[in-house]
């Protein structure tokens, strides 16, 4: 149900991500893709508001804990509708949190080009078919996502459950926070000829949980168990298989996380200090019903 029927409030009731985003080039490629797509504006409006976006990062994939956050989401009423592997650059990387990256500090900043350098990604996007009035998928599933603080993070928060609890440098997941920014983001990691294939599997309603999960597993394979922990801090390195610089790279970025101060002004950050704030006033309001965790 999208009971919002003003694409540009859909889209994001940030004005300033409005004033931004109005220059941004991956937006208004991926808004011209969305129109190649979908012939109307109900159209747009009901596919953004039941879809969400995620990436599993390289981080939770090496942790081998992602697989968890596929039956908490099923239990909120989310399932897989497409998805990609995807290897980030580090140019991507800049441009997924360019609105953000002011507040972020040279380490971190570092820290975030190695982690998604560190292996290829998992990009998602889910359907929601939870009852919302008030707010699209994205910020439902932002409400579930939880902090990157270990602190703060919830018994039921994808993050709690994504991966160890390490440093807060290792987040685990990225979510899109409005429609806008899915779309935004969306343009940045793929082709034109790949997000119209990805708009057409998401609306399309299949699910593809399964072979989600699948993929996910083939790139755990990829990095084998315990080198993503503490205890991988101590363990001798193994140098005679074929694994081991993989073993060395993640045990220097979990040291260097542990090191690391994220963001200019400490380990958090007010979000009216980024380029384009994040506080989650800045979107819609998410229903009530919905903001327990």
């Amino acid at each position: 149900m999208n009971p919002i029927d003003d694409l540009s409030i859909v889209l994001t009731p940030n004005s300033l991500k409005q004033q931004f985003f109005s220059n941004d080039k991956n937006y208004l490629r991926a808004m011209s893709l969305l129109s190649q797509v979908f012939n109307s504006e109900t159209e747009k409006i009901s596919f953004l508001w039941n879809t969400a976006a995620l990436i599993i990062r390289p981080d939770a994939v090496a942790g081998h804990m992602a697989r968890n956050i596929f039956p908490l989401l099923r239990r909120r009423g989310f399932f897989v509708s497409a998805f990609r592997t995807v290897k980030v650059s580090e140019e991507q990387v800049e441009d997924l949190w360019r609105y953000q990256w002011n507040v972020a500090t040279d380490a971190r900043q570092d820290l975030l080009k190695r982690i998604m350098g560190a292996g290829e990604a998992l990009y998602l996007l889910f359907r929601d078919t939870s009852i919302r009035f008030s707010a699209p998928a994205t910020v439902h599933l932002t409400h579930l996502k939880g902090t990157a603080r270990i602190d703060s993070r919830k018994s039921g928060h994808l993050r709690t459950v994504a991966g160890p609890a390490i440093a807060n440098v290792f987040s685990y997941l990225h979510i899109a926070d409005d429609p806008a920014d899915l779309l935004r983001e969306q343009a940045l990691l793929f082709s034109d000829r790949e997000m119209i294939e990805l708009m057409h599997e998401a609306r399309m309603g299949n699910d593809k949980g399964e072979n989600a999960l699948e993929s996910l597993e083939a790139l755990e394979r990829q990095v084998p168990e315990g080198v993503f922990s503490l205890d991988s801090l101590n363990a001798p390195l193994v140098t005679a298989d074929d694994y081991s610089e993989i073993r060395m790279k993640w045990r220097e970025i979990i040291q260097d996380g542990l090191k690391c101060v994220n963001f200019v002004t400490g380990n958090t950050y007010n979000g009216q200090d980024a380029i384009i704030p994040d506080d989650p006033e800045c979107s819609l309001p998410l229903d009530e019903h919905l903001l327990g965790v």
